[in-house]
């Protein structure tokens, strides 16, 4: 997206939303992914980082930011992804349907 600035990044986002595709936020909380992306674009999804779900059970703060993010996400009716969670349920799935 380097060549697109502002509205029409904006616009072209919103074509493809009206195509039918569906724009995540990938690894939320680090490094390039910003609150302000939650104004600027159509999210549908975000992928809250594998680093603050890794150690959920046993550090609080990694709780506190998990679940901060997730309710954000819910107030904003956006589906909130765990990373790891997600993988491990990928892995998961082929388990059961196997039985």
């Amino acid at each position: 997206m380097a060549g697109f600035r502002g509205e029409r990044r904006r616009a072209w986002i919103q074509e493809l939303r009206v195509m039918g595709l569906k724009l995540a936020i990938d690894d939320f909380g680090t490094g390039y992914s910003s609150l302000s992306y939650l104004k600027q674009f159509p999210v549908s999804r975000l992928e809250i980082d594998r680093s603050f779900v890794r150690e959920v059970a046993v550090n609080p703060d990694d709780a506190a930011i998990a679940a901060a993010n997730i309710a954000m996400a819910r107030n904003l009716s956006l589906k909130g992804i765990a990373e790891e969670v997600e993988k491990r349920i990928a892995n998961v799935i082929p388990s059961i349907a196997s039985m």
